[in-house]
């Protein structure tokens, strides 16, 4: 809130071990953490992760379902990590009423290497009426310094001419 941030995005946290006991204690912990944090001084977006077995929540069920839980949270679609976990539809699985913010970055499917818009397998073209719609916020989470943020923002620009 002090930087003038729009939006606050939350990891909802790894579990080091996948074991009943650990899982129910990490669940736990999650589901306490979001109830402090029940009046966010600014909206605050629970980002979809599962790319590592270490990830706690799995999948846009899961995520759905804690979102409910938790009314106050909006979501943040990462459609990066979401190729990653689900495949090539794995970013419209995610699409839903609650997004409020995206992180705009691409890969090959296989790791989150954060690449310029439009150089991996992200599909951009079935994204693109979406995101001319889309009225949230949006960060762009690439590597290549200036030149990979000139790259995407130029391939946006292009998917959401008219």
């Amino acid at each position: 809130e002090a930087l003038g941030a729009k939006v606050g995005v939350l990891h909802t946290g790894l579990i080091p071990v996948r074991h009943p006991v650990a899982e129910r204690l990490a669940w736990e912990a999650l589901e306490e953490t979001l109830a402090l944090l029940r009046d966010p001084p600014l909206p605050v977006a629970l980002e979809n992760l599962a790319l590592w077995e270490r990830d706690l929540v799995r999948g846009p069920e899961e995520l759905r379902r804690l979102l409910e839980r938790h009314p106050h949270f909006g979501f943040c679609l990462d459609v990066g990590h979401a190729l990653v976990e689900l495949g090539p539809k794995g970013p419209f699985r995610y699409l839903g009423d609650r997004l409020i913010h995206l992180h705009l970055h691409d890969n090959h499917g296989r790791r989150d290497d954060h690449l310029p818009v439009g150089s991996g397998r992200v599909p951009w073209e079935g994204l693109a009426p979406f995101l001319r719609g889309f009225s949230g916020t949006a960060a762009l989470e690439v590597v290549g310094g200036p030149e990979g943020v000139r790259r995407s923002v130029e391939r946006l620009a292009a998917l959401l001419a008219p």
